[in-house]
């Protein structure tokens, strides 16, 4: 799902009970992953209850192969974002209602 699909989700579940714009929508929604993005790189955990955990990883650096060329090269040591799903929504009765169509 990109982030265009999520804001015309959410602004379908939400017209029909508010009055809120799809632009405004789209700002809240915008906010939203630019507080996350800039709380990763201060923090290393955001911890929603009842949805899951982002937690920043650091990666060791290791060898590697340039698929071009296929010489050898060195991948340095690096951070990425993982996401684990919460205790309660990871019930498979849970995982059903997330799944798509």
């Amino acid at each position: 799902m990109k982030r265009s699909d999520l804001i015309e989700s959410i602004f379908l579940k939400l017209s029909e009970e508010s009055s809120i714009t799809k632009s405004k929508l789209k700002r809240i929604v915008n906010s939203i992953f630019t507080y996350l993005e800039e709380s990763l790189v201060d923090d290393d955990v955001i911890k929603i209850v009842n949805f899951g955990t982002f937690r920043k990883v650091k990666r060791k650096g290791r060898k590697g192969k340039n698929f071009k060329t296929g010489k050898p090269c060195d991948i340095p040591q690096h951070f990425t974002i993982t996401f684990k799903v919460s205790k309660k929504k990871s019930t498979k009765g849970d995982l059903t209602t997330l799944k798509k169509g």
